[in-house]
């Protein structure tokens, strides 16, 4: 009982805050990919998820899949200085490495000028999750002290922005994919300030020069397994647009995307699951042998669910979203499930 209890109380309670808060998030990014979808057409669409896919795999680089190692740092403790050190640093090495990260995928962009990967859409891309990862790190310290109703504002924030500045693009008659690319690299920007100020505000700020290396040594396991992780489930949107063209990626592009919706079940509960595993570890390892099994078995039933829900409702939810020019989009899903 004394595993369970904590679960059904403060933990289940976090699972659920941050599952709707994910929830709502991933819920209005849909809403933006659609209009955008429908506004664009499928060949400009797909240059636009086509470019943030390969952005995102690439932006392994410099995220080092540092979220993740917060997480597991700071996970379910109650030491300020920690934390500060831990997203200062964060912050430092996420800021500096991304900053050249953009100047070199803008030079990329110069020299290679693919007729999907342009200059000014690697650019603007690259501003955009650059500051989308900068913002990610207020995420990540709020969810390791499971104060998950503020990552579920500052999530929601961000796609409310960003849905906001789209239906602005559309009135002021936008029609690139670049176009829509700045308007969500200046959104990201403003919930990236926003998320830092308020971590000022809340934890404060510690710098420590010899932590700087400590994490780039301890975040390695973690930026492979979110190389992985995005490889699996953003390059082959990438390799499509590269070697199929724009238009396939934008049929392409949408079952993605649908896929990832359905997928924030499980990724609201590993944002609650990883801190309370660390946590259990460091204040009672024999405790976490069946703290684990739960979730391996939870886990397991949430992919059967998912698989079979995602194979019966793709045709009837891809053409009541994104209409009848995207009917391959439904078939693709289908397989995807």
């Amino acid at each position: 009982m004394s595993l369970i209890s904590p679960l059904k109380s403060h933990l289940v309670r976090n699972a659920l805050v941050l599952l709707g808060g994910t929830s709502l998030a991933r819920s209005i990014s849909a809403v933006t990919l659609i209009v955008l979808a429908r506004t664009l057409g499928v060949e400009t669409f797909g240059q636009y998820v086509a470019t943030l896919a390969l952005l995102r795999v690439l932006s392994v680089a410099f995220s080092l899949g540092l979220d993740s190692w917060l997480l597991y740092a700071c996970g379910n403790t109650a030491d300020q200085q920690r934390l500060a050190t831990a997203w200062t640093t964060s912050v430092i090495i996420k800021g500096g490495v991304g900053a050249l990260w953009v100047g070199v995928l803008a030079l990329a962009g110069y020299i290679w000028n693919h007729e999907t990967f342009t200059l000014p859409l690697l650019f603007w891309g690259s501003v955009a999750v650059w500051a989308e990862e900068l913002a990610a790190i207020g995420w990540a310290v709020f969810k390791a002290k499971l104060q998950n109703r503020t990552t579920f504002g500052l999530m929601v924030l961000f796609q409310l922005i960003i849905l906001l500045g789209v239906i602005l693009g559309i009135v002021w008659g936008v029609h690139t994919a670049q176009g829509y690319l700045f308007i969500r690299s200046v959104s990201g920007i403003l919930v990236a300030l926003i998320t830092l100020v308020w971590l000022v505000q809340q934890i404060g700020v510690q710098v420590s020069c010899s932590q700087l290396l400590s994490s780039l040594r301890a975040t390695l396991p973690f930026g492979f397994s979110m190389f992985l992780a995005y490889v699996y489930g953003r390059a082959d949107l990438a390799i499509v647009a590269y070697w199929l063209g724009s238009r396939a990626a934008g049929l392409y592009g949408p079952a993605v995307s649908l896929l990832t919706t359905f997928m924030l079940i499980p990724a609201s509960v590993y944002g609650v699951v990883l801190p309370y595993l660390s946590g259990t570890y460091r204040e009672d390892p024999r405790r976490l042998d069946l703290a684990v099994r739960l979730s391996l078995v939870g886990y397991t039933l949430l992919g059967v669910g998912l698989t079979f829900g995602v194979l019966f409702l793709a045709k009837p939810v891809v053409f009541l979203l994104y209409g009848t020019a995207y009917s391959t989009t439904a078939t693709l899903l289908q397989l995807l499930s």
